[in-house]
Formats: structure tokens, C-alpha cells, sequence
């Protein structure tokens, strides 16, 4: 069962990177509009890049709902709201963002929403729970457009909000349309194993870094029923022009915007992947300090004992060092007159070579060898 599972989708990936030339491609429950690029030019356009440039007839004459997040930007550095808000002459009955993709959080949701009186625009920050992303936040719409940039990985709000519009989709029978956005982290790497508890997708068979784009993981979802539906969604994707999967997010000539605080660059969302491992741990990864996500350690760890069995790993891609650490926040007074020696010891993964860095190798290797070498005082949250 497996193995035809796993050759229908490689069939997927074949035709859904293979078809630029057709106007649309169909396939059981999902049909994918391949618009071409109005200009000349081999420059890489995004799904909402497309849909501007053809002047947004994939949707004409509807009423929409629009699914965005802090990422959702097109290559002339245009938010998604604004580009509707301001081109588009439809009718959008709604604008539903969602919150950013962090690291889980313990405190509660803080929902916001509002009803314009001008146009009858629904506007709304749905909450981290996604218990208000419902039917009706649609208001009423013919089509749910998502343009969401994910950061691809499995435990992010994008994948978690994603299996929950293509469900809402199947029960209300409402048209989505996907807008396809780059992988970050390339579309040609699949990293951990497949997780069928995860909080975000349970019971939804998706590895840790899933190694494809938003659009295609709707596919698969969809085309596979992987979230048990009784019926499926109504899903149509505008897939992108001029991508290659080996592309990282700073390698497709468009302004860095992904949904994730302070992660400037790859290598730092790559580490913030590497955290994830040890976050339900007692093990500190350090967020406020100019190392974002590559610093660790505890009070009760030998930083010269664990570096020295880290490295002795000889893991590609990664070295690991000692550093002097100082939260962010500290004076600079206080800053300037502390010294090395009164500075707190941790260990830091440097990424060398990013196409050889698997951040759940590092995370899962770090967590095991701590739990190995200090197992009194390891331990879970």
C-alpha cells in the first residue's frame, strides 16, 4: 500500500513540474492552472506574481476570502493585502491573517478581528489555536485564496492552518486556491522521520522538513486523502515560474520575508530547526542573544566534555565551538565591563555547508549524547 502510495506521488511531482507548457493539468479531486509570466523574462515569479500578471482572471467575478501571513509578499516587495486591497477590483470579503510560525508557546491565544464599515471587509488575526479559522471567517466567499509563505517544516502554523482550510474547503465545498510560494529550505532535501503524532498534523504522515512547496503538500494531502475526509476539497494551485527545487529562499531574487522573528538568513532558520529537537527539553537554546537559535548548554553541562564528543561525531555540515554568552537586553555598561571569564560558557553549532547540514540530525545527536552523558540530570519537560 505504501509503495503505490509513494509512486502516485512522485507521479504528482513529475506532472506538476513538468506541465508549464498546458493551461491546466487535472487530476482526480485537484486541478493546477499553469499561467505564464506576462513579460519576458526567466526572473522567478511566485503563484501571486502570476495571478497579477494575468490580470487575476483565474478568479474574476468572485467573491474572496484571503488567507495570508507576515511572508506573503511578491517580487516587487508588495504585501498580498495590499496587492488586494489595491489592484484587484473584486470583491474581498474577507482578510485572514495568520499569526507567525515560533517556536510553541505556553501562553494563551490573543484573537483579533474586526468588520469594516466601509466596504464589509472582514479583517482578522486568527488565533494560534486556529479554533476561529472556521466558516465564518469566510464570510460568505466563492473562493478561499491562501498566499501563506511557509518555512517548511512540518510544526509551523502554516502546515497546521493549511490541513485546516482544506478541510474547512471539503465541508463548506468552497473553491481554495492555492498561490504556490518557494520551500526556504529548497524543495530537493526531506529530512527526519515521518511523525504521525505531531501536534500540528495529527495523524497526517509528513516528515519533519518536507521537501516540498505549499502547493504541492496541498496536493498530496488532498490527492492522497491524507487527512481522512469524507469527501475532498475543491483545490486549484498556481504553481510558480522559474523555480528550481535545489532553490534556497535567498537564491529566488526576492526580498527576505518569511513568518519567523529575528531569522534573517538560511542558516539561522536552519538552527532554529536544530532547536526545535531540544525545545521540550531543559536544555536552553538561546533566542535573545546576536547567535539567534545556534547557542546552547545548561548550568550543569561541561561544555569541554560535550564539545569534545560532538565533534568527535565528525557530522556534515556543522562544527561545533565554545562562546562566551550574554543575553540581549543587558546594559551596555554592564555589557562592556563583563569579561570572558564572567561571560556563561555554551556550546555553538556553526552551519559550513548548508546543502550538508540536516538540522535533525544535529538536533536529535545533541539531545541523545546530553541525555547519555548527564542522565540525572536530563530530562523532558
Amino acid at each position: 500500500m505504501k509503495g503505490r502510495a509513494m509512486k502516485r506521488l512522485i507521479l504528482c511531482f513529475v506532472v506538476f513540474c513538468s506541465l508549464g507548457s498546458a493551461q491546466e493539468s487535472t487530476f482526480q479531486n485537484s486541478k493546477i492552472f499553469h499561467l505564464k509570466a506576462k513579460s519576458d523574462t526567466l526572473d522567478f515569479h511566485t503563484g501571486l506574481d502570476l495571478l497579477i500578471e494575468n490580470r487575476f482572471s483565474t478568479i474574476r467575478n468572485k467573491k474572496i476570502a484571503v488567507i495570508f501571513n507576515s511572508g506573503s509578499y511578491d517580487r516587487k516587495n508588495r504585501h498580498t493585502a495590499d496587492v488586494f486591497r489595491d489592484e484587484w477590483e473584486g470583491a474581498v470579503v474577507s482578510f485572514i491573517e495568520l499569526p507567525e510560525s515560533v517556536m510553541p508557546e505556553k501562553d494563551g491565544d490573543s484573537p483579533f478581528s474586526n468588520v469594516s464599515s466601509d466596504s464589509g471587509s472582514r479583517q482578522m488575526t486568527v488565533s494560534r489555536s486556529l479554533s476561529d479559522l472556521d466558516a465564518v471567517a469566510l464570510n460568505d466567499c466563492d473562493i478561499i485564496v491562501w498566499d501563506v509563505q511557509d518555512i517548511g517544516l512540518r510544526e509551523s502554523m502554516a502546515v497546521s492552518a493549511l490541513a485546516k482550510v482544506i478541510r474547512l474547503s471539503a465541508d463548506t465545498r468552497k473553491a481554495l486556491l492555492i498561490l504556490d510560494r518557494p520551500n526556504p529550505l529548497t524543495s530537493s532535501i526531506v529530512e527526519a522521520p515521518i511523525s504521525m503524532r505531531s501536534p500540528a498534523l495529527n495523524g497526517c504522515a509528513i516528515p519533519f522538513r518536507y521537501g516540498v512547496t505549499i502547493g504541492e503538500l496541498a496536493l498530496m494531502m488532498n490527492e492522497e486523502n491524507w487527512l481522512k475526509m469524507a469527501k475532498p476539497a475543491r483545490l486549484f494551485i498556481i504553481p510558480m515560474a522559474n523555480y528550481r527545487r535545489t532553490m534556497w529562499y535567498d537564491e529566488t531574487g526576492m526580498n527576505w520575508h518569511l513568518p519567523l522573528k529575528n531569522i534573517l538568513t538560511v542558516e539561522t532558520l536552519l538552527s532554529y530547526a536544530t532547536g526545535i529537537f531540544a525545545f521540550q527539553s531543559n536544555i536552553n537554546i538561546e533566542t535573545g542573544s546576536s547567535f539567534q537559535y545556534e547557542i546552547f548548554g545548561a548550568e550543569w553541562i561541561s561544555p569541554d566534555e560535550l564539545l569534545a564528543v560532538l565533534n568527535s561525531q565528525k557530522i556534515s555540515g556543522v562544527e561545533f565551538t565554545k562562546t562566551g554568552y550574554l543575553p540581549d537586553g543587558i546594559p551596555d555598561i554592564v555589557r562592556a565591563q563583563t569579561s570572558n571569564e564572567q561571560k556563561q560558557i555554551r556550546i555553538r553549532w556553526i552551519i559550513r555547508d548548508r546543502n550538508l547540514y540536516r538540522s535533525s540530525t544535529v538536533g536529535a545527536v545533541t539531545v541523545g549524547l546530553i541525555g547519555q552523558l548527564y542522565p540525572h540530570r536530563f530530562q523532558w519537560a
